[in-house]
């Protein structure tokens, strides 16, 4: 049904907006971690557990944004109801 209405691109409503939110999360994961990890290299399992779990927590706050728009502009290729045009539109909305 979704070819038949939205065409192929409806198949692949919100793919660009899930890539960059993955590239960005992994981006600050990876950023966070290694840039934290320098300065607490001597701490205990503990330590480094509290960490991983900070840099986790950041990353998934600072991109929830990014799985919100593409959840939306998903569920809008299903609904049949164009509310989006795209990302920013979606964003600003």
């Amino acid at each position: 049904n979704i070819v038949k209405t939205n065409g192929i691109e409806g198949l692949y409503a919100g793919f660009a907006e899930s890539l960059s939110g993955m590239i960005l999360y992994r981006a600050l994961y990876f950023g966070l971690y290694g840039a934290a990890r320098d300065k607490l290299s001597h701490s205990s399992v503990i330590g480094r557990f509290l960490l991983s779990y900070l840099v986790t927590s950041s990353a998934g706050l600072i991109t929830y944004p990014f799985d919100t728009i593409r959840k939306r502009l998903m569920v809008q290729s299903v609904s049949h109801q164009q509310n989006y045009t795209g990302f920013f539109d979606c964003f600003y909305k």
